[in-house]
């Protein structure tokens, strides 16, 4: 049997683009969804629920777009617990069959079942859990990944589009998900000096959502990103504090391009731009089977190198912080100024 590739799975998942989920995240007030999508989670996070929680809503028959099958969902859950119960078990059953067919890694079913839990627990919903996590697979519940290495990261670097070393040089030292790109304006990013030097920029993240906190970056990723606000100024751009770091191309070849229309770039296209760029270099060869994991992610290999390196000279919880992890009680003990946070990272650049 041919295995097919991730490409493929989403086409016969009917995954929405990144482009329909952004118009499908805005829900009426007094919508299910709403209610949903105010639960704390990550940002690209609650996107991934909203697309498999979808997915649930389709395998159920349930017409129309999540505001109405949302509604629908409830009603006919409230009348009768068992068709829900019995939906779940059958969307659950067709996963493990993808898993047998090689279409899908084990350890990714639970991530199915996770948004469907979580919507039932926001509208006070309580199923048989018990008997649906027993059938759930337990797999691999760690990726069997590294992180890339120094001359890997050099290596993308040398890719040749302007973009491509701030995004990895930002990634790499601050540790922030692809995901925070699309919250990221030139105004969320502070250099840092000391003795008339940059010795670090801070970067917030997620800046006005409930998950907002902030990192550092090296001098080197923050030159990278001046230089890229630099070059948008000389070709015309007008970039303020409001600019978006991270914005589409325009043709310089093309006298009737106009740079001072900015696009800001998805997190989709900044993943397909770092694919281009792995295989361009030589680090990617073909496309990933499902299940079979290249020896480092496409985006989250720069967290994890941030990771990597970072936990050897700090501390695991202050390191948790800047990655914006949730560390649970502790936060509640471990409170570092930015002060100390910004010496923990000035003295692992150094």
């Amino acid at each position: 049997m041919n295995k097919d590739t991730l490409q493929d799975i989403r086409r016969k998942n009917r995954q929405p683009s990144p482009k329909s989920l952004r118009q499908q995240i805005k829900f009426p007030p007094d919508s299910p969804m709403a209610d949903f999508i105010d639960w704390r989670l990550a940002p690209l996070t609650r996107q991934q629920y909203i697309i498999r929680l979808k997915m649930f809503f389709d395998s159920l028959g349930l017409g129309g777009d999540l505001d109405k099958q949302s509604r629908e969902f409830l009603v006919r859950t409230k009348k009768d617990k068992e068709w829900a119960q019995n939906g779940l078990k059958y969307f659950i059953r067709d996963k493990k069959q993808m898993v047998e067919a090689g279409q899908l890694a084990e350890a990714s079913i639970r991530n199915f079942y996770k948004p469907v839990r979580l919507f039932c627990k926001v509208h006070e919903i309580t199923l048989s859990w018990d008997r649906i996590t027993m059938t759930i697979p337990t797999g691999r519940r760690f990726a069997n990944d590294r992180a890339p290495t120094k001359e890997e990261v050099e290596k993308i670097i040398e890719y040749p589009d302007r973009r491509i070393g701030s995004i990895v040089l930002v990634s790499c030292s601050s540790g922030i998900r692809v995901g925070a790109w699309e919250y990221l304006k030139w105004k969320h990013i502070e250099p840092i000096e000391r003795d008339g030097k940059v010795v670090a920029a801070k970067i917030i993240v997620y800046a006005g959502e409930n998950e907002q906190y902030y990192s550092f970056m090296t001098p080197e990723a923050f030159e990278a990103v001046q230089e890229w606000m630099d070059y948008r100024k000389r070709c015309g751009e007008e970039v303020t504090g409001e600019s978006w770091v991270m914005r589409t191309l325009w043709n310089t070849t093309d006298p009737k391009s106009d740079v001072r229309v900015s696009n800001k770039m998805g997190f989709a296209t900044i993943r397909a731009l770092i694919e281009r760029a792995l295989k361009a270099q030589g680090l990617r060869s073909g496309i990933a089977r499902v299940g079979h994991r290249h020896e480092f992610k496409t985006n989250h290999g720069f967290r994890k190198f941030f990771q990597t390196n970072a936990e050897p000279k700090m501390k695991s919880l202050d390191v948790m912080t800047l990655m914006g992890q949730n560390t649970g009680l502790a936060a509640s003990y471990n409170k570092p100024t930015v002060e100390m946070l910004l010496n923990c990272c000035t003295s692992r650049h150094g």
